[in-house]
């Protein structure tokens, strides 16, 4: 009698579209909804993951790895923790550690397996001075906002159907969020009211 290994190789299962790799390491799911991670060595890091095939868009970043699983949820695995969490976004395209969503540009940061987004200066359509009144998040979970003007920066928590009054003067305002792993925009409302020349 011999004896001959049966080796288990998930190649044939693999969803082209969740590979992603960086940092000498490489991930992937397969048609079974297990997430491989490959770094010399395969491992399989999570199972009886629920994807949408027509969503999978994934990519890797030296903290982990970022996929696309449904229309409004991606699964984020943290490298160093070796976790899956999810975060509620619909995804256009994912790279490096930045992900367009919801028509934003936003950024996975670390802490949490959450993620981040700055806005560009918004004027709302005029240059004329204004004052920023108040902000209004709905959403689900819990938020960071940090409203910065040419005069002044302000940080605030808010929660879903929260909001906050900011009360600051400028031109243009730069909004930076950072939202824990299922914080989720659905709107965010500013309210101001234009001012004179000072």
């Amino acid at each position: 009698m011999q004896e001959a290994e049966i080796g288990f190789s998930p190649a044939c299962g693999i969803l082209p579209q969740s590979f992603a790799a960086a940092k000498e390491r490489a991930y992937f799911l397969t048609e079974a909804g297990r997430l491989y991670r490959f770094d010399g060595e395969m491992k399989c890091v999570a199972e009886n993951i629920e994807y949408t095939s027509s969503a999978l868009k994934a990519c890797a970043f030296s903290e982990g790895y970022a996929l696309s699983v449904a229309a409004d949820k991606v699964l984020m695995f943290d490298a160093e923790k070796s976790r899956v969490s999810y975060v509620g976004a619909e995804v256009s395209a994912l790279g490096g550690a930045w992900a367009y969503a919801s028509g934003k540009l936003m950024r996975f940061v670390r802490k949490n397996a959450g993620w981040a987004w700055k806005s560009r200066p918004l004027d709302f359509g005029t240059n004329a001075p204004k004052k920023l009144a108040k902000v209004l998040f709905s959403g689900e979970g819990e938020i960071s906002l940090k409203i910065a003007s040419e005069r002044a920066e302000k940080n605030f928590s808010l929660s879903a159907g929260g909001r906050v009054y900011p009360m600051m003067s400028g031109r243009r305002f730069v909004f930076a969020v950072e939202g824990a792993a299922g914080a989720k925009i659905q709107k965010m409302t500013a309210v101001y009211t234009a001012t004179r020349e000072e």
